[in-house]
């Protein structure tokens, strides 16, 4: 900024009237806070003589202006205020100007009856255009205001008859002399800016909006004593106010700054209006210094204001900045100005951003008035109580109502929408049948303003939101976030608010909308309920949507006969009103359409059939009973008839039919007698079909002197009806055509404005402001008539033919008359149309609207489309006319527009084809659209050529997006082939199109795999890229999308230096795009992912460390409002349980699970990613059970994958890894707690998974034989993909397993041979090589078992030792590494006999054991470990300490095995063998009465068919034995004696059966020796002759 800033016209204007008006202080210094101010003076009055009465046959008035009577009075409005102000001080420069004011203003007062308000206020506007004059003009200026007092001083001469002719004929009268004096005096002729220069004019236009009239400002600045010194800070905020009007960004934070300067001036002014001294020198320094600051602030506004679009929207956040920052400066210089003056005015900032705030509000949009539908009591209670249920389940975002016309849905919105409010549930409603092209931006704005008008706790919040989103590049996601989401979650309300919207599918832009719905998180504060007809395209988008669809039934008979009734009491039936029967016929000819109904009823009442009722009412149930139909066919006679009757003159039928095809096409409501203008109909035919249409209106209030669009007025059901080719009456059809209407209208446009309006003296001078009647609506809409009732071929229609005629001012003088009405921000100026020729007038129009906001997308378009219908074979117009089409879509997503865009492109690509064919003449035109002053190109047709085939490939890349057509997609390619071939080295927009070419060749690699194609795609993004070195805009754009192609190409070869190569370039990528960048967390997140893909490719931890932090800012970026926020969720949630089983810190699991929780939340069914969270937090649940073993852990896991496996029915890809999860977690669970049902049902899960995934299960060794040789194939021919180290190991174990299962050597010698590979290709620090070292020894120690070899089992504890090494605690799986290698050490010490290798795996199961604290699910068998190792010592040693302990050990484990635990007989059998081992060691009774009863329990749970099911009978029949022969309890033998029979019942080949059949005849004998029984003896003779 320069350190001497430029003022601005109007500021120095101000500052010359203080230099002139000021008068000089004393030097004495005065206190103002000190010495109260004394009273105004008031000057003397004038007489009553003096006043001229706005009357006829008033006295002439004084040619002296009356001096101003009153000091400033401060207002509501401090734009008035300022306005006020800046007014007095151009009054007292001008004394005729003050006197022509002054002259108005009593005729103004006078008027008592405000007959002449329209006519004072065109001669008060006119008054400020002279008083603006620039200095040049003053003479001409004063010359013309004198001849204009002389005009005015005429309106006292004229009386009125108080008719609306007398009146128009006074103004009719003004506006001939305004037009006459415009043309008489040069300057207005010659210099197009005189009268809107930084005179009163353009004070008044940057200080005042409609609400305040100029009259209205002008009479009060002529009575107020003008205050000098503030004179210059006034001119400081209309500057800014200046600024405020023309910016086109961040217009509420300007506005603010402006509202801020603005408050504190006219505090200023009310405190020195009130002084007769002058300021003192304190106080004057003060106000200098502020001068100052503010003269400064008000240039950097301006030249903010003025920015270019382009750069407005890419540097949107830094103006944002720069506002702000001035913004603060001004409150420094406002507490610098109290402090230093001693001046404290009453100044409450908060009570200005309330006002603020409440002024942001106000400015929103309005939702159009409506008519609300009568709800008849009780008729659809039962559709209300459903959606009141629905309301409140917080699951579901959308209720979806749709039913076909004329059900009464919008009679049931409204309904709700009004329950809703009284009840404080609704946050707006929005009913569109108003508001059929409305953009969605424009809606949600409406929705806010209701909400904030509703609930004014959340105002602060839409002002926050107007102030953020004013540009017109914001998404519409960050409308419905920052209007409605934000504020509804400021409320915190314990419950949702409700959004009713009715008649969806009348809303061109439903679908975008739509779209934006399904971002919305499940935790949304708001519900959405919809309404409309059933439409595929809105079904479509709702697919994607938590939604609940709710068809809307038919009302019953019974409501139908209650509407009749209740509507019939309200008619005049002259004496014949009708009976129930007749009600109840009426009623079932209905058919549950309400509309049916109404339009009956509307028929009955209307006065313009002059039969009774009861005629009328028998003719309809006579036409009804004569011709069964269906309902929709009722409804078309219902409607025939009604026309017929109605409409029985073949004129009236005629002009009916031009009349309904003009409403059917009519964009806004009409006078009746503009619209009878623009029809070209005289008044009375067409306020007679109005009368009569009345009739038939079943929405809105109808008037008799406006015709609305058709919509507004008549059920969609009668515009189908009289728009369909079947329609007739009397053997005529009356199908109405929209294009033959809209031809219509664009010829009667035509006519009034180039050949009635511009023919006309007052059309050669008038501004937009001043246009009558019909005039606004014709100069504003004849480009949208004509190009929707012609095709695009040259003069293909008289009205585009007509144009020829048209001559090349008038079209020029139409356009300065067209751009103030397409935006406010051109009736302030715009780039001068001179010089322009007709034939490339439309499209300079076109190029200034499109600099507008989205609002004037549809002019743009329209004037587009008559520029190529005048200019046929330019192809820059062609193009600009596609480019059109693109914002349009992109803004509202409707298909229909991006079928457009491509074919207006073909169109120009057909030119271009001629062109090249030497067919035809291109011209010269330019890529960006722009043209010099004649119209014609200014750069290469190659250029122009290159830009086609980019928008052409841009828009088939769009629509293959949508629609999925593979041709699309192959001709996209093509087009931008083409293009880049036109843009070789060094060429502007090569790095465009290389990046183009490589973005969809990479997107064909998606849809069919041609590697390619993506091989391609990474050679032209790295061309791209030295195309775009930083600081190149783009250059952010090309590192990305160069590391997604080659992140790609490693997942599909696993090639590591593309890995390497891709997070590099991301690092750079993410440098180049700083906080606030609104795609960092897309960088972060691309980012992190690549990094912990590294990580489990090398282990390398600090990857995973960076991946982490790099989630969490990701996270930090995308709150719960964020389309993204679950899937970063669900990424940090999966790093973070990535590194616990890395390194086992437990906080990462829990944390995890927490961010799965969150994500889960925000993925309502049915979002597609719902699954997927199911399924990680159930894993990461089950993971957190195997480290604390708390069992409602595992049980929600199982809950979690039954969703998941509901989620992914057949033939989903991922069913099978969901059966495979749930029937994983059912067996762990019944590992626990011993369930049979669990058992079953994981292995009919299990067979199911094997159905949908064939795999090299054990059962089925061909299916094994055929996979493994395909995954050695596959992953054979591309080594070293980075999974193929996963599936080695997977095959491996799958030939292991398969061993187990039929023995054979050669497989479990290959999965040895697989793993040892697999461990190849995981080197350390890798996170899984602890894995693989793992499988592969216990690979060799299965061998070992099987051979013998000894070096299998010695390689077996080095690899074990090495897994160990590389999981220290507190790794997740250092315990079972732990127990892993004491077993393998414990069958060593078997075999080779070395106690080192017995005390270590002692060592090593202790130190596993205190890693498995209760309730860990496997410390029973840690237990069971360690007590069978140091039993396995005391047989060695005899250390009775090592069996003691052992028992205590087995104790324990039994507690935590309870029934039904499946391994609770293991650990009873363990318990009692120790025990009875202590009792062989010590005798203790104790020991063996213990042991006894564990025993027999193991065999209850133990049934005959159990392997070990004879060893325990062995065993009890040892023990028993031994008490027996100690305590000599009969009992006991007699207990031996059955356990030996048990015995004998068991399978011959048994080895126990057979020592049963050796030691039973040894206790019969017994027994017989103690009790002398026979049998026993014979019994052991017996048995013994057997054995």
């Amino acid at each position: 900024m320069a350190s001497k800033p430029r003022s601005t016209p109007i500021f120095d204007k101000f500052k010359a009237f203080v230099r002139r008006k000021t008068p000089q202080p004393p030097d004495a210094s005065n206190n103002v806070v000190a010495t109260p101010p004394p009273a105004t003076p008031i000057p003397p009055q004038s007489s009553d003589d003096d006043v001229v009465p706005a009357v006829p046959n008033a006295p002439d008035i004084s040619s002296t202006p009356v001096a101003p009577q009153k000091a400033f009075v401060k207002s509501k409005m401090f734009e008035k205020d300022i306005a006020v102000l800046s007014a007095t001080y151009i009054l007292e420069e001008n004394p005729e100007l003050k006197r022509l004011i002054h002259l108005i203003v009593v005729i103004h007062d006078k008027d008592e009856e405000d007959q002449l308000i329209g006519v004072l206020e065109t001669c008060a506007r006119f008054s400020v255009q002279l008083a603006s004059a620039t200095e040049a003009h003053r003479a001409e200026a004063t010359e013309a205001i004198t001849a204009f007092i002389k005009t005015v001083e005429k309106i006292k001469t004229v009386q009125l008859e108080g008719d609306a002719q007398s009146l128009d004929a006074l103004t009719s009268m003004v506006d001939d002399e305004i037009a006459k004096s415009k043309s008489s005096y040069p300057p207005f002729a010659r210099d197009r800016s005189f009268g809107t220069s930084e005179g009163l004019s353009k004070v008044l236009t940057a200080t005042i909006g409609a609400s305040i009239t100029v009259l209205a400002v002008v009479k009060e600045a002529s009575a107020v004593i003008p205050v000098p010194w503030v004179a210059t800070v006034v001119g400081g905020v209309v500057s800014l106010l200046n600024a405020v009007t023309q910016t086109r960004s961040n217009y509420s934070d300007m506005r603010q700054i402006a509202a801020t300067a603005g408050e504190f001036v006219i505090s200023c002014a009310v405190i020195f209006s009130e002084r007769t001294t002058e300021p003192s020198k304190e106080l004057r320094r003060a106000l200098n210094k502020f001068t100052r600051t503010l003269e400064s602030i008000v240039v950097e506004c301006d030249e903010l204001s003025r920015l270019n679009p382009f750069w407005r929207y890419l540097q949107q956040n830094v103006q944002k900045g720069t506002l702000q920052g001035i913004g603060t400066r001004l409150n420094i210089a406002i507490e610098l100005f109290h402090t230093e003056s001693q001046v404290h005015m009453q100044l409450d900032i908060k009570d200005l951003s309330r006002k603020f705030d409440y002024a942001a509000l106000n400015s929103l949009p309005n939702h159009p008035y409506y008519v609300r539908n009568e709800y008849l009591g009780g008729s659809r209670d039962d559709v209300l109580g459903y959606i009141s249920g629905w309301i409140d389940k917080p699951n579901e975002l959308v209720l979806w109502i749709h039913g076909t016309a004329g059900l009464g849905k919008s009679t049931v919105g409204q309904q709700l929408a009004h329950l809703l409010k009284d009840d404080d549930r609704l946050a707006g409603g929005v009913f569109l049948t108003n508001l059929t092209t409305e953009h969605p931006e424009t809606v949600v704005q409406m929705i806010s303003k209701q909400l904030g008008e509703m609930h004014p706790q959340a105002i602060a919040s839409i002002s926050e939101a107007a102030r953020k989103l004013n540009g017109p590049h914001n998404p519409l996601r960050d409308y419905l976030t920052a209007y409605i989401i934000n504020p509804v979650h400021e409320l915190k309300y314990p419950y949702q608010l409700v959004i009713v919207i009715d008649g969806l599918e009348e809303w061109t832009n439903h679908e975008s909308f739509l779209a934006e719905l399904a971002h919305i998180p499940s935790s949304s504060p708001v519900k959405f309920v919809l309404t409309s007809r059933p439409s595929h395209s809105i079904e479509r988008v709702l697919a994607k949507i938590p939604v609940q669809q709710y068809p809307l039934p038919p009302v019953s008979q019974e409501i139908v006969e209650r509407y009749f009734t209740h509507h019939f009491e309200r008619i005049d039936w002259r004496g014949r009103k009708p009976d129930q029967q007749t009600i109840n016929r009426l009623a079932t000819h209905a058919h549950g359409l309400l509309i049916w109904a109404a339009t009956v009823r509307s028929l009955l009442s209307h006065e313009s059939d002059d039969r009774y009722p009861h005629v009328i009412l028998d003719q309809i149930l006579l036409s009804e009973e004569k011709v069964g139909a269906r309902s929709g066919e009722r409804l078309e006679r219902l409607y025939r008839d009604a026309i017929a009757t109605l409409f029985p003159e073949p004129d009236m039928r005629e002009k009916l039919r031009d009349f309904l095809g003009a409403m059917m096409v009519l964009q806004e409501a009409l006078p009746i007698r503009d619209f009878a203008r623009l029809l070209g109909m005289s008044d009375r035919p067409a306020e007679e079909i109005q009368r009569r249409l009345a009739a038939l209106q079943t929405r809105g209030d109808f008037k008799s002197d406006v015709i609305p669009p058709a919509l507004q007025q008549f059920h969609v059901s009668f515009l189908e009806f009289i728009e369909s080719t079947s329609t007739e009456y009397n053997g005529r059809a009356i199908a109405i055509s929209s294009s033959n209407a809209h031809s219509t209208l664009a010829n009667r446009c035509l006519e009034i404005v180039f050949f009635e309006l511009l023919q006309s003296p007052r059309g050669q001078t008038c501004a937009y402001s001043e246009l009558r009647g019909v005039e606004p609506y014709a100069v504003k809409f004849w480009p949208l008539h004509l190009s929707n009732g012609s095709s695009r071929l040259p003069l293909a229609s008289s009205a585009t033919a007509a144009l020829i005629d048209i001559s090349e001012e008038d079209m020029r003088r139409w356009g300065t008359l067209f751009l103030p009405c397409v935006a406010a921000g051109f009736q302030d100026g715009y780039d001068s149309l001179d010089n322009i020729p007709k034939s490339a007038l439309l499209y300079k129009l076109a190029m200034i609207i499109g600099q507008e906001d989205v609002t004037t997308l549809s002019y743009q378009l329209y004037c587009l489309e008559i520029a190529v219908r005048l200019q046929p074979i330019d192809v820059g117009t062609w193009r600009a006319l596609g480019e059109a089409y693109h914002r349009l879509y992109e803004h509202g997503r409707y298909n229909k527009n991006l079928d457009e865009e491509i074919g207006v492109f073909h169109h120009a690509l057909e030119l271009v084809s001629r062109k090249s064919a030497g067919q035809g003449s291109l011209g010269d035109v330019s890529v960006d659209g722009a043209r010099d002053g004649g119209g014609r190109t200014n750069t290469s047709e190659i250029d122009a050529q290159g830009s086609i085939l980019t928008w052409g490939g841009i828009a088939l890349q769009t629509r293959f997006g949508q629609q999925g057509a593979a041709n699309d997609l192959d001709e996209a390619i093509s087009l931008h082939r083409e293009a880049l071939v036109l843009r070789p080295a060094p060429h502007p927009d090569r790095s465009q199109s290389l990046n183009n070419v490589g973005t969809i060749l990479r997107t064909r690699f998606e849809q069919r795999g041609a590697s390619n194609d993506l091989d391609e795609a990474i050679s032209l993004h790295r061309e791209a890229l030295v195309l775009r070195p930083a600081p190149h805009p783009n250059c952010s754009g090309s590192l990305s999308s160069l590391a997604n192609a080659l992140g790609r190409r490693f997942v599909q070869r696993g090639a590591p230096n593309d890995l390497d190569e891709a997070i590099s370039l991301h690092q750079e990528a993410l440098v180049l795009w700083p906080a606030p960048h609104p795609d960092r967390s897309l960088f972060l997140n691309n980012l992190a992912n690549a990094l912990h893909t590294r990580f489990q490719l090398r282990g390398t931890s600090n990857d995973l460390d960076e991946a982490i932090l790099l989630h969490r800012e990701a996270l930090f970026l995308r709150p719960a409002s964020h389309p993204h926020h679950s899937e970063s969720l669900n990424n940090l949630a999966v790093s973070l349980q990535t590194r616990f089983e890395q390194r086992g810190t437990s906080n990462d699991l829990d944390e995890a699970i927490s961010l799965h929780r969150e994500a889960l939340v925000s993925r309502p069914a049915p979002h597609p990613n719902r699954s997927r969270s199911l399924n990680n937090l159930a894993n990461s649940l089950q993971t957190r059970f195997e480290q604390r073993g708390t069992s409602d852990d595992l049980d929600e896991a199982i809950s979690l994958h039954r969703e998941a496996l509901v989620l992914r029915p057949a033939p989903h890809p991922n069913r099978s890894q969901s059966l495979n999860n749930l029937a994983t977690s059912l067996h762990t669970r019944f590992e626990q707690q011993g369930t049979s049902n669990d058992l079953d049902e994981a292995i009919l899960l299990q067979r199911e998974a094997l159905v949908l995934q064939p795999a090299p299960h054990p059962d089925h060794s061909t299916s094994l034989n055929t996979l493994a040789n395909a995954l050695q194939t596959r992953f054979g021919q591309r080594a070293p993909h980075p999974r193929r180290s996963e599936a080695l190991n997977d095959l491996a174990n799958a030939l292991r397993r398969h061993f187990e299962q039929r023995g054979a050597s050669n497989d479990l010698d290959e999965a040895i041979s697989l793993h040892r590979e697999a461990l190849g290709l995981r080197p350390a620090p890798r996170p899984d090589r602890s894995m693989s070292l793992n499988n592969l020894a216990y690979a060799l120690q299965t061998r070992f078992e099987q051979s013998g070899t000894s070096n299998d089992l010695d390689e077996a504890i080095l690899l074990h030792r090495e897994a160990l090494a590389l999981l220290p605690a507190p790794h997740p799986n250092r315990s079972q590494s732990l127990n892993n290698l004491a077993n393998a050490l414990r069958s060593h010490f078997e075999q080779q006999g070395a106690p080192n290798d017995l005390d270590e795996a002692i060592s090593l199961h202790r130190e596993a054991l205190a890693l498995r604290p209760a309730p860990h699910p496997d410390r029973s068998t840690s237990l069971n470990s360690l007590a069978y190792a140091l039993q396995t010592r005391f047989g060695q040693r005899g250390a009775s300490d090592d069996l003691d302990e052992a028992i205590l050990l087995h104790r324990e484990a039994l507690v935590l095995r309870p029934a039904p635990h499946p391994d609770r007989a293991t650990s009873l059998n363990h318990l009692a063998t120790t025990l009875r081992t202590r009792f062989e060691q010590r005798s203790a009774s104790t020991d063996l009465d213990e042991a006894i009863p564990l025993y027999r329990e193991a065999l209850v749970l133990r049934p005959a068919s159990h392997p070990k099911y004879s060893s325990l009978l062995k065993a009890l029949a040892v023990a028993l034995q031994s008490r027996f022969e100690k305590n000599h309890l009969p009992q006991d033998l007699d207990e031996v004696i059955l356990v030996y029979r048990r015995l004998l019942d068991c399978v011959v080949q048994d080895p126990n059966r057979s020592w049963s059949l050796k030691n039973f005849p040894i206790a019969l004998r017994e027994r017989y020796a103690l009790i002398g029984e026979q049998r026993d003896i014979d019994e052991a003779t017996d048995i013994e002759r057997v054995g």
